[in-house]
């Protein structure tokens, strides 16, 4: 549980609708201090390792997955490829070639951190091409995709979020073939579990991979974002307007390797490309995420299911998450109660029931629209430290373990 001295005063607000100014007031108030006390509840992880720990938000895929890995001792590199391409099949509505791509990989001593986005073609293509450059992706793409191809299925269970996509998108899709005839039964939606006859991964013609540069903006010393934290300093929210699909998932070995990706598409007009099982392109919003490096412990934190992801992974700094010490203690702030400001109108957005009377009290004192909401935001991570790694999931919303199944 977080006990906090809330010392983040909004009075600037009664008087100016600039955001920019009011984020220069507040950067120089007190901010608040998080005293972390031991949680008192069962921990949200698995107590015992397990040969490989799968992650996912459907238990369709910790249940069925495992089932095809043939050799657990291949790199966690290419067992994430080999994931990778069992969500394109699975998830083909936010994973697949064209989807921007957020990896992030522990290897022996070697990691790897970086958002595949506007630069590449094939962002989630070009990220393996990347990896298979430097040394971490061992055996050939084309070597896995044959081996998905000859392993995977032919039928696929529809899972949840694939479900509320072709319920979303039912009149577009029926009205082509390859819709149609794929997704529906007696034009009704496929269901949840029920199965779709998939067709074969190919592997799309690419241009040169472009230089591979690193982007990554310091805080402090310990926390560290690939988006400059600067802005909001400023006032200069990264807020998207377009709604895009995604899908975090990732693999954890009980050496403490990990590999760890989020892929987001935008929809569109529905006319997908050869090697596309479903529609859609990179997304041109933020794919945020952060890092937390101190001694020989490293945190991951990937922002998520928000307009502005960034902004809810730079409040944790100031609430000072890279001062947490443990897994436990990053999990207590990532439950913390969010905020978030929005614009075109201006207005706050509060999980008011996880946060205390008083401070509810104080935002709807102010002049300035306050909405309730119930959850703000995903942010999942990875905490490692030498040979352990442990998936810290958030409470928001269900996430699952394979190693949980057991």
């Amino acid at each position: 549980m977080i006990k906090i001295n809330y010392t983040f005063i909004l009075l600037l607000l009664l008087t100016t609708t600039s955001c920019s100014r009011y984020i220069s007031y507040i950067e120089k108030q007190q901010r608040p201090e998080l005293k972390i006390i031991k949680p008192k509840e069962k921990s949200p992880w698995c107590k015992e390792e397990t040969k490989i720990n799968v992650l996912h938000n459907d238990l369709v895929t910790i249940r069925d997955f495992p089932k095809y890995i043939i050799d657990s001792n291949q790199s966690i590199t290419d067992l994430g490829l080999y994931y990778t391409l069992y969500q394109m099949f699975s998830r083909p509505d936010a994973t697949d070639w064209y989807s921007r791509a957020q990896v992030h990989i522990k290897q022996g001593n070697k990691t790897f951190h970086h958002d595949f986005g506007l630069l590449y073609q094939y962002p989630v293509l070009n990220a393996f091409k990347e990896l298979r450059k430097q040394g971490l992706l061992k055996k050939s793409i084309k070597y896995w995709v044959q081996k998905a191809n000859n392993t995977y299925p032919r039928k696929i269970k529809v899972l949840k979020e694939l479900n509320g996509f072709i319920s979303q998108y039912q009149k577009g899709l029926r009205e082509t073939f390859w819709g149609k005839n794929k997704f529906f039964k007696v034009d009704t939606p496929l269901q949840y579990k029920e199965t779709y006859l998939r067709t074969n991964i190919r592997i799309p013609r690419t241009d040169n991979l472009p230089a591979f540069r690193p982007i990554i903006f310091p805080i402090n010393e310990s926390y560290s974002c690939n988006f400059d934290s600067h802005l909001y300093q400023k006032g200069i929210f990264l807020i998207s307007n377009s709604s895009q699909r995604e899908n975090t998932f990732g693999l954890v070995k009980e050496n403490g390797d990990y590999f760890f990706m989020h892929t987001e598409k935008e929809i569109g007009d529905l006319v997908k490309q050869k090697t596309q099982i479903l529609p859609g392109k990179k997304t041109q919003s933020l794919n945020p995420y952060c890092l937390i490096s101190k001694g020989s412990s490293e945190t991951v934190l990937i922002g998520s299911s928000s307009r502005d992801s960034g902004q809810l992974l730079y409040h944790l700094h100031n609430y000072g998450i890279h001062k947490a010490q443990t897994p436990e203690e990053v999990f207590e702030y990532i439950k913390y109660p969010r905020h978030q400001f929005l614009l075109k109108p201006a207005r706050l957005l509060y999980e008011s029931k996880k946060g205390t009377e008083k401070k509810l009290r104080y935002f709807l004192n102010l002049d300035f629209p306050v909405y309730h909401v119930e959850n703000l935001g995903l942010i999942e991570g990875i905490w490692s430290q030498k040979n352990k790694s442990i998936f810290i999931s958030d409470p928001r919303r269900p996430s699952f373990q394979s190693c949980q199944e057991n």
